[in-house]
């Protein structure tokens, strides 16, 4: 097995990271009693409310265009034949769209 090591942190990764050790800290200094658990919930819905609703708002409109799209395609009425590969294929489409931009709006 081949372990492959995680990239470097960009400068500004690394500024940023900076920045919130230092008001974390801080923030320590004026509540002795905050526990990591805290910490780690407070950076989690920092994460949430800055980077995530714009990756869910994106997800939820590819899913229900591309569901559209399976919904056309494989319930053409009086059409000959089954429209199942139609659907097959749309739905292996969604699911490597949504995968696409799941890992990029990580």
């Amino acid at each position: 097995m081949v372990f492959v090591p995680p990239p470097r942190p960009s400068p500004r990764a690394q500024e940023l990271g900076r920045r919130l050790g230092d008001v974390v800290d801080q923030y320590r200094r004026e509540h002795p009693d905050l526990s990591g658990m805290e910490i780690r919930q407070a950076l989690r819905l920092a994460h949430r409310d800055s980077a995530a609703r714009p990756a869910i708002i994106v997800l939820a409109v590819a899913a229900a265009v591309l569901g559209g799209a399976l919904a056309a395609y494989s319930r053409k009425p009086g059409a000959e034949g089954s429209g199942f590969p139609v659907a097959i294929f749309a739905v292996i489409l969604a699911i490597l769209v949504l995968w696409v931009l799941f890992k990029r709006l990580r």
